[in-house]
C-alpha cells in the first residue's frame, strides 16, 4: 500500500512539476521591462524592473561607478533607452539593461 501511494504522488507531482503553459510563456524580454519600468508602475512590475536594474548594476564589468549610480536614475536611462529603441525589445530583459547602463556609465579601458 505504501508503494502504491509513493507511486501515486511521484506521478502527481511530476504532472505539476513538468506542466507547461503555451498561453503565457517566460519571456524575460525587453516588452515586459519596458511595461515594468515606466514612472508610474508600482506593485510587483515595478519591483521586477528594480530588480533587473539592480541585479546589472551589482554584477555587470561593462557598467562603472556602481556607487555612485541611484537605482531611481538607472531606471530612468533604462526606461529612456528601451523608449528610444524599440527595435530591440525582443532581446533579454538584463541584455537590454547592460546595454543602457554602460552607454550612459561606460567603463574606460585605463581604469
Amino acid at each position: 500500500m505504501k508503494t502504491i501511494c509513493l507511486a501515486a504522488l511521484i506521478v502527481l507531482f511530476s504532472f505539476t512539476a513538468f506542466a507547461a503553459n503555451d498561453e503565457t510563456p517566460d519571456k524575460l524580454d525587453g516588452n515586459d521591462l519596458a511595461m515594468s519600468c515606466k514612472e508610474a508602475t508600482q506593485g510587483f512590475d515595478a519591483g521586477y524592473c528594480l530588480g533587473v536594474v539592480e541585479g546589472v548594476i551589482s554584477t555587470s564589468k561593462k557598467v562603472c561607478n556602481h556607487s555612485t549610480i541611484t537605482l531611481g536614475e538607472a531606471v530612468t536611462v533604462v526606461d529612456k533607452y528601451l523608449q528610444d529603441n524599440p527595435d530591440k525589445l525582443s532581446k533579454r530583459d538584463a541584455i537590454l539593461v547592460r546595454e543602457a547602463l554602460s552607454k550612459r556609465y561606460p567603463c574606460s579601458l585605463f581604469k
